[in-house]
């Protein structure tokens, strides 16, 4: 690395690999958060019916 031009291309290299490395790890916790968003789903789904034929409140009152 005698040149600034050669320290400026071990540097640019860096950040490509930093970079890659962020998107891997942002792209994990997306898919991680929509596991979760559909676990949330499917628990109100399940729940929604109930409130609306009212055997959410006597399910609620004997457990």
């Amino acid at each position: 690395m005698s040149t600034p031009t050669a320290f400026v291309q071990k540097l640019w290299s860096y950040s490509h690999i930093l970079r890659d490395d962020a998107l891997s790890y942002l792209m994990a916790e997306m898919e991680r958060l929509l596991s979760v968003v559909e676990e949330l789903d499917a628990e109100v789904s399940a729940i929604l019916p109930k409130a609306f034929t009212g055997k959410l409140a006597s399910a609620e009152a004997s457990g």
